[in-house]
């Protein structure tokens, strides 16, 4: 159906349509006499106006159908209630597109909330490597998804709090958090998140490496200002311990000699860095770290 302002312009058209017609060829013909107009002239001037009112007729009973399916609305609609109709229908509209923003808004989240908790699987359960690890947080950065992946991580973690693996992750997404932030208050604040999730992944497993390397490397780049190193050297001198009374070091353990050594360096103590450091060449003698810093030293 057509729009009822629409219909008026047409109804307005055709009279004037029908009326030029009536009246424009008899004035063309202005020179003949009122005697001279022939009967079927006037036959002919009469079915124009038949057929205008018809079509007049037509389209009113079309603009009452349309009244009455906008909800029975005056038949005569003043300039002012055309004006509130075209807002009213602006507003709705503007309403509708508003609900299909959310909609899709909604729907992007719930698409990005998928994909971090299959980033959060991926990490836990896919045992990746380092180098994988990275990339995965690098792609959490570059998404936007960081956020929802600590929401993620801390509902999985919630669940089981006795899982220490879980409770290292979390400190670890603690620390991307921390690193995103930058340097300042909030950053130091999400760097302690992160040091008393792995301090809960030890209290469950006090010889779980990953967790107590994490919380060591973390607080060896807290500002020396803070009073951390101590605490970080202290977690370096267990984890060597650990690592030289197990049965099968791994081979990741290099990184507890390159660490502390550089620890022990910057409280001023050159000598016991260069021993701590040639002590890890030994067991690990293709450690490229070990092997720069003790060349350094030479």
């Amino acid at each position: 159906m057509k729009d009822p302002i629409t219909l008026v312009l047409a109804a307005v058209t055709a009279v004037g349509a029908g009326v030029a017609t009536a009246y424009v060829a008899p004035a063309s013909q202005a020179k003949h006499t009122s005697a001279e107009v022939s009967r079927a002239e006037i036959e002919t001037l009469a079915q124009q106006v038949a057929t205008a009112q018809t079509t007049l007729d037509a389209l009113s009973l079309e603009i009452e159908a349309s009244r009455v399916s906008l909800g029975n609305a005056p038949a005569r609609t003043s300039v002012g209630g055309v004006d509130t109709a075209v807002a009213r229908w602006m507003e709705e509209n503007l309403e509708q597109r508003l609900q299909a923003a959310q909609a899709f808004d909604a729907d992007g989240a719930s698409q990005k909330r998928a994909r971090a908790a299959r980033l959060v699987e991926d990490l836990i359960l896919g045992e990746p490597t380092w180098e994988e690890q990275q990339r995965l947080w690098k792609e959490l950065n570059e998404q936007g998804l960081l956020d929802l992946f600590v929401l993620e991580m801390e509902k999985q973690a919630a669940i089981d709090s006795s899982d220490p693996d879980l409770c290292n992750m979390l400190g670890e997404t603690y620390l991307q958090k921390s690193f995103a932030m930058g340097v300042g208050p909030a950053s130091i604040e999400w760097g302690e998140k992160a040091d008393k999730a792995f301090d809960q992944a030890l209290e469950v497993d006090d010889e779980h490496w990953e967790a107590r390397f994490n919380k060591a490397v973390s607080l060896s780049n807290w500002p020396a200002f803070l009073g951390k190193s101590g605490e970080a050297i202290r977690q370096f001198e267990i984890l060597v311990a650990q690592q030289e009374t197990g049965t099968s070091p791994g081979g990741a353990y290099d990184q507890t000699y390159y660490f502390l050594g550089n620890m022990y360096q910057q409280i001023g103590e050159s000598e016991k860095a260069r021993v701590i450091w040639a002590r890890g060449k030994a067991l690990f003698p293709d450690s490229i770290p070990l092997i720069e810093q003790l060349t350094e030293q030479d």
